[in-house]
């Protein structure tokens, strides 16, 4: 093997992806799954064909624009929904919506890597 696991003829990379893939998409359920992917993503970005690279680099944004966006929103406004309605919907809103929109980056990435296409 070379020094570039990615070559074409291997598909070692495309797999790396799909693991990461899968590992962020149970990280709906689990969060260390994410956090498990992520990190595949960062070790393997320096050995990553241009096609990989694109991949690894939309699950990191994905999971830290996820990670922000619960930081932010979600854990200040904890203590205001115990005590308030609004702020139980604002919480459950903005939950569900991050989340429609993580599955929604994880499909369609994935989706790309099964046609060999870079994510752009």
């Amino acid at each position: 093997m070379t020094a570039n696991a990615y070559e074409k003829n291997d598909n070692s990379g495309v797999v790396i992806c799909h693991i990461c893939y899968v590992l962020h998409a149970l990280g709906l359920i689990i969060v260390i799954n994410s956090v498990i992917g992520m990190w595949i993503n960062y070790f393997n970005r320096s050995i990553a064909t241009p096609e990989c690279l694109s991949h690894h680099n939309w699950m990191i944004k994905t999971f830290w624009i996820r990670t922000i966006v619960l930081l932010v929103t979600i854990i200040p406004f904890a203590n205001i929904a115990q005590t308030s309605f609004i702020g139980q919907i604002v919480v459950w809103t903005v939950y569900i919506l991050l989340h429609v929109w993580y599955i929604y980056r994880i499909v369609k990435g994935w989706r790309r890597l099964c046609q060999r296409k870079s994510i752009g």
